[in-house]
Formats: structure tokens, C-alpha cells, sequence
């Protein structure tokens, strides 16, 4: 058993997609969870996955517990959180792995996006550290020494402010993203969402997310055959999406104040004012559960598009940035000989 953990201590995320589609698989063609996972353990690739996952779910913890243990991404377990319930484990598990598959094409879009301008940034700063103590002083002590203009001087040493101030505001971002991974587990949900507020992207993000996560939930619930008061209170209760969690307390809460539903979810800043009218219009739970499921596939479509629209926007933004910085090094090179060539 201990050896199964060593094995299975955070797969990576090929394996963890792989694993799920082929658990759909043999779901889908009638095997039990069990026994899918008997099947699996046949595969050596598996093997250290499929058989601590099999003693797991016997010894009565939940799947998504059982996943959560043997470190499988964040988004899996709580998603197989809200399936425990259904008994159509195939399909969510499919689900699951499209959504893990989405998932991982941005992370390879991303860094396949950002790997050669980061690799260009890394190495021209260097060349730029290298000139800058070497070459510009020399430059600058002979300009000064020939009594030329004080021109190019000014150049160098606006450069050389640059890249102090440059560095700074780098060491800055990072000192501020360390402290707030540090601080976060130490702030209410309501602070942090308050935070999430003054950023000006990243809470169209969390805006889309959030809906996303609302109306994929409360979809699987209803199909399950709970009412709104029950589905509300399970959001609450879980701990894996905290602002869903605390939204769901607001809504009781509101509920019991006999504000409508829709009304409340429309006042909900980090909930699409569409989700509201959802609401609004339908009445029975059949209605309800349908239209939730199409709304999450649209919001599933809108953040791929707006995801992918970043991506494809952060490699010109590198390279217009190295353009610069290369355009500064050759002007700050150049210039003092342009100086020397005009007093001769």
C-alpha cells in the first residue's frame, strides 16, 4: 500500500486524462467502477493508480475523496464531488475528462506560447546585464572625458534607469504574488472575492467561471432529483469551490427572506446576469436542468474563446517587449559612436 502512494504521488497530466477516458470507456460498455478498475490495474501504466483507487472506494471513501488522495488535478475531484449523487457515474466521468482535456490545452497553448519569448527575455537580459556593467561605464567615461554632448550621456543613463526600473517592478509582482499565495488561506472568501473585484481581467474570469461552475452543478443536482433547497444546501456544505459555497449560503438566506430566486442571481457579482433569467423563465425542474446544461456548454465555448484569444495575444505582447529591448541596447551602443563620429 505505501508503494502504491510513492507510485501515484502527483501523475502527471497525460496519464490522469488517459486514465479517466479509458475508466469512461469500459463504464460505458457495462463494467462496474470496480471492476473497470480490476481492468485498468491490468496496464502498467495504471497499475499504480487503478489498485490504491480500488482499496480506497472499498474502504467507503467517495470518489472524488479516493482522487483527491491519490493527487489528482484540483478540477477532477471537485467535479466528481457533485456526482455522487447520480447514478449515471459513465457520463460525468466523461464529462470529467473533457473538461480535464480543455483544461490541459490551455496550460500546453500557454506555455508553448510563452516558452520562446520568456527563453529570449531570460537570455537578453542577461547580454543587457553584461553590457550594462561592462560596456555602457566605458562608453559613458569616455564621452565625459572628451567633453562631447551631453546627449548621449542623458541616453545612457535613462537606460540604465530603465532597467532598474524594470527589474523593480518584476521583483515587485513577485514579492506581490508570493504574499498573496501566503495571506489567501488567511482571508475569508468574502475578502478574497472583494480582491478578485479590483482586477480588472481576471474577474471577467472568474465571472464566467463561476457561472460555469453554478449552472454544470446545479444541472447534475437537478437531474438527480433534488429540489433548489437541496442542491443549495449541498453547494453550501462542500469546500472544494468556496465562492460557490458562499454564494449558495447568501441565496438561502435570501430565499428565506422571500426575494426570488432569479432577483438574487442577478445581483450575484460574479454571476452572469443570464443565469438569473434562466431562472426566471422556467419553473419546472425538468425546464430548469435543461437549460442550465446548455447554458454551461455556451459559457464552456465562451471561456475557450476567451482563453485562447489571451493566448494568442501574449506572444506578440513578449516579443513587442524584446523588440524594445533590443532596440534600446543598439541605440544605447550606437549612439555614443554617432556622438564621437560628429566631434571629429
Amino acid at each position: 500500500m505505501i508503494s502504491f502512494k510513492r507510485k501515484t504521488n502527483h501523475p502527471s497530466p497525460d496519464i490522469q486524462l488517459r486514465f479517466l477516458d479509458q475508466l469512461s470507456y469500459l463504464l460505458a460498455n457495462g463494467y462496474s467502477l470496480l471492476r473497470a478498475l480490476e481492468v485498468l490495474s491490468w496496464e502498467k501504466t495504471f497499475q499504480s493508480i487503478a489498485q490504491p483507487l480500488q482499496s480506497l472506494l472499498k474502504s467507503g471513501k467517495y470518489i472524488d475523496e479516493a482522487f483527491q488522495e491519490l493527487h489528482f488535478d484540483h478540477s477532477i475531484s471537485s467535479y466528481l464531488y457533485f456526482v455522487r449523487l447520480h447514478g449515471d457515474l459513465s457520463k460525468h466521468i466523461s464529462s470529467c475528462a473533457k473538461m480535464y482535456e480543455r483544461k490541459t490545452t490551455y496550460e500546453k497553448s500557454f506555455k508553448r506560447a510563452t516558452r520562446y519569448p520568456l527563453f529570449l527575455c531570460i537570455f537578453f537580459s542577461v547580454l543587457f546585464i553584461c553590457i550594462k556593467q561592462f560596456v555602457l561605464p566605458s562608453f559613458d567615461t569616455m564621452l565625459q572625458s572628451n567633453g562631447s554632448s551631453t546627449a548621449a550621456h542623458t541616453i545612457l543613463q535613462i537606460i540604465n534607469g530603465s532597467f532598474y526600473i524594470g527589474g523593480g517592478c518584476i521583483a515587485v509582482l513577485i514579492i506581490l504574488i508570493v504574499l498573496w499565495k501566503i495571506k489567501k488561506k488567511a482571508l475569508s472568501i468574502g475578502a478574497q472575492m472583494e480582491f478578485y473585484e479590483k482586477i480588472p481581467f481576471y474577474r471577467s474570469y472568474v465571472r464566467l467561471n463561476t457561472s460555469h461552475q453554478f449552472a454544470t452543478h446545479m444541472s447534475t443536482l437537478f437531474e438527480s432529483g433534488l429540489t433548489i433547497k437541496e442542491i443549495l444546501l449541498y453547494l453550501q456544505k462542500q469546500s472544494k469551490l468556496p465562492i460557490l459555497s458562499h454564494y449558495a449560503l447568501h441565496l438561502q438566506d435570501k430565499l428565506h427572506a422571500g426575494v426570488p430566486l432569479s432577483e438574487i442571481f442577478e445581483n450575484l457579482y460574479f454571476v452572469e446576469t443570464h443565469l438569473g433569467q434562466i431562472f426566471q423563465t422556467n419553473k419546472d425542474q425538468q425546464s430548469l436542468e435543461k437549460d442550465l446544461h446548455m447554458y454551461a456548454q455556451i459559457v464552456t465555448e465562451e471561456l475557450h474563446r476567451k482563453s485562447m484569444q489571451l493566448i494568442t495575444i501574449i506572444q506578440p505582447l513578449f516579443f513587442g517587449i524584446i523588440a524594445l529591448f533590443i532596440i534600446s541596447m543598439y541605440i544605447a551602443l550606437m549612439w555614443p559612436m554617432f556622438q564621437m563620429i560628429q566631434n571629429i
